[in-house]
């Protein structure tokens, strides 16, 4: 039922208009709300359906009602933990880890456009923590911040320095989930070092492009690579 649903919100989405496709799933979502008094495990539901909206939303330029309606959701989430089982509770977020991962990045581009940064740099920050796709996560973690490279700062801090910081932290995210000596690891590792030393992204480029070639079938380096000839860096 719950892949029906999204998938209609998908083609209204294509033949009418990201709104549209919000405005579908509204009736959706509460109704979602509303069983989960009897059946917990509806949070799952409930979850995929407001990530939808979330995207959406966004995707409508209105990233205020995806944000109103992610925090929605993360003050439902933190009554259903209140009021059932804590170990029933842990269970349900570790079975919707990903899920879950995915509701953060959407919520976190909603925050981008609402130029809340910190909060931003939380949600992505914690999507990455619950994926278990992290170079996946990374991609998309570069995706989310580098058009914020033309700012002078953010967070206080040289926006050049502060996008440097975030790496670090996805670099040791890597590293502390076993990705330590991976070709995603040393591509982005390289990717990084092109913000720190621009005068080297010919000789980067070319490291890149032999990663690629060597391992054609890891889609999260393919990816990364695709965002370097993009302009991302240079």
């Amino acid at each position: 039922m719950i892949d029906e649903i999204l998938q209609k919100a998908e083609t209204i989405a294509a033949d009418q208009s990201p709104d549209d496709a919000a405005r579908f799933l509204g009736p959706y979502r509460k109704a979602s709300c509303e069983n989960l008094s009897d059946d917990p495990s509806k949070i799952g539901e409930l979850l995929q359906i407001t990530s939808a909206q979330i995207q959406y939303l966004t995707e409508a330029n209105s990233p205020d009602k995806a944000a109103g309606i992610a925090e929605w959701f993360l003050h439902t989430l933190h009554h259903l933990e209140e009021t059932i089982d804590k170990a029933q509770f842990i269970h349900i977020k570790r079975i919707l880890r990903e899920s879950f991962s995915n509701f953060f990045r959407r919520y976190a581009r909603a925050l981008r456009e609402l130029d809340r940064i910190e909060d931003m740099r939380l949600a992505m920050r914690t999507s990455i923590d619950l994926t278990q796709e992290i170079p996946m996560a990374v991609v998309c973690m570069i995706h989310l911040y580098m058009p914020l490279r033309s700012r002078k700062t953010l967070e206080d801090l040289p926006a050049a320095q502060w996008l440097l910081d975030r790496y670090a932290e996805a670099l040791a995210a890597l590293d502390f989930s076993g990705f330590h000596d991976t070709p995603f690891r040393n591509a982005f590792d390289n990717y990084q070092f092109a913000l720190r030393a621009p005068d080297q992204t010919d000789a980067i480029q070319a490291e890149l492009e032999a990663l690629c070639a060597k391992n054609s079938e890891d889609i999260a380096l393919q990816t990364l690579y695709n965002l370097f000839i993009a302009g991302q860096i240079r």
